[in-house]
């Protein structure tokens, strides 16, 4: 038997048998980890609240060779969220983010970089980030921290800098999914209808985007507002990830 103790996030939790509840949160060092907490549905006494969704814990877990799940041994409370989501927009971007972490988090693999942007997006948003671009900063780094965000940098075929472009039209750029590429305006006509999963970013959705990543979340809001185009291209990027879409999608745009 492996004991572990780290601080994590409380990702869910569902019923397992009568008296058990099955736990996800996510940790800096073990990924996304399961564990059974006994007797926490027939009493809330042992855990109290510390198992409310999204409550940043310190957990205690005990792993056993050759079984999936651990065995939850205790949760001290860090820092809970409770108040923050009695506002329903936030109480929705809590339930967004979780599924998010729930999706993308690999189990029992090291992540310590999305684990901080996701302390830090949680902090920013419960400290007043609009909603929009908190979301929008979660998804673009989750999407770059797994690789299935293409670099906005430049036209990948001709390295032009699409948002240093003038004239008619200037800084309309192209991100072909399938390709994995920004592309021009010129060279995204050049290429036709090469590339099936295209979106098209406005200009100054490519410059929030370029703007907001490269500043802590707390800093992001100009990631809030209409930016045409990148909303489109966080949820068919993460489409091509999850192959379908998030269920909490929906009542982030009710509570928006």
């Amino acid at each position: 038997m492996l004991r572990r103790c780290e601080e994590a996030y409380v990702l869910g939790t569902r019923p397992l048998g009568e008296a058990d509840l099955l736990v996800s949160f996510l940790t800096s060092e073990a990924g996304k980890v399961r564990a059974v907490a006994r007797s926490a549905k027939k009493s809330r006494r042992r855990f109290g609240a510390a198992l409310e969704p999204l409550t940043r814990v310190r957990a205690s877990w005990t792993e056993t060779e050759g079984r999936d799940l651990g065995r939850l041994d205790s949760c001290d409370i860090l820092t809970s969220y409770v108040e923050a989501q009695r506002e329903l927009p936030l109480f929705y971007f809590f339930a967004y983010a979780s599924e998010v972490a729930d999706l993308f988090a690999r189990e029992q693999e090291p992540d310590p970089r999305f684990f901080r942007l996701f302390a830090a997006v949680l902090d920013a948003a419960a400290g007043g980030l609009p909603v929009t671009a908190a979301r929008r900063y979660l998804d673009l780094w989750t999407l770059r921290l797994q690789g299935l965000l293409p670099d906005l940098s430049s036209c990948s075929s001709c390295g032009v800098d699409p948002a240093a472009e003038r004239g008619a039209g200037a800084g309309e750029c192209v991100v072909d999914l399938s390709e994995g590429a920004l592309l021009c305006r010129e060279c995204a006509g050049l290429a036709g209808a090469a590339g099936v999963e295209r979106v098209r970013l406005a200009p100054g959705a490519l410059r929030a985007a370029r703007f907001g990543m490269r500043r802590g979340p707390a800093e992001a809001a100009v990631l809030s507002g209409p930016l045409e185009g990148l909303d489109s291209l966080s949820r068919r990027a993460m489409l091509r990830f999850t192959e379908r879409p998030l269920r909490t999608l929906r009542f982030l745009a009710e509570g928006a």
